[in-house]
């Protein structure tokens, strides 16, 4: 990891101390959902091969611009393969968490998904079972989900009757939706109900 104090450019973002007992570090941050701000930039010499950056997928919005190689010394690669491969999810995320505890034996990984790896990343979960049984240390880092903005967005207190469901869920393939639900397309069910006060 870069360390976002250390940023030459801090572009249009603010370095914010507030979770460095968290993260270990601070972290740039560009406030609210206004205007795009500039990027922060900065230049970072690795030897070659000596890191690996995996994404679950490079089918997302998120990753399109990930192909190849970020930076010298840095391989972008994706699991896409065993998605094509796999009859079920389950077994995509169990694979996902077997190749990168192995690997992260022999060298430096880093694992991306979109969003906040704590939050409905299947993947992370097992991972972080995985890694632990094999004794591999892992540092996961808080990102941020669509949750937040979306709250934000929509004017809404997540702890006031907010449920989320992923639509794959076979147990909610036939939920009956409550008032205030929503189907955001391709994404997960959002559901709030204000709790009466």
């Amino acid at each position: 990891l870069v360390e976002a104090e250390s940023f030459a450019q801090t572009g249009g973002w603010v370095v914010d101390p507030q979770f460095m007992d968290t993260m270990g570090s601070p972290f740039l941050l560009a406030h609210g959902l206004g205007s795009p701000v500039a990027d922060a930039v900065t230049t970072v010499r690795m030897a070659p091969g000596q890191y690996r950056v995996w994404v679950r997928t490079l089918q997302h919005p998120a990753c399109a611009a990930l192909t190849g190689t970020v930076a010298p010394g840095v391989e972008v690669r994706s699991f896409d393969d065993l998605y094509e491969s796999a009859d079920a999810f389950e077994h995509v995320y169990r694979a996902i968490a077997d190749r990168l505890t192995e690997e992260a034996r022999a060298r430096a990984v880093v694992y991306a998904v979109p969003g906040d790896p704590a939050m409905g990343e299947t993947s992370v979960a097992l991972l972080r079972a995985v890694a632990a049984e094999a004794d591999v240390p892992l540092e996961v880092v808080p990102g941020v989900s669509f949750i937040g903005p979306t709250l934000e967005a929509l004017g809404w207190d997540g702890l006031d009757g907010l449920q989320v469901a992923r639509m794959s869920d076979r147990e909610l393939a036939n939920h009956t939706p409550l008032p205030g639900l929503f189907q955001l397309a391709e994404a997960p069910l959002l559901d709030y109900a204000p709790r009466p006060r």
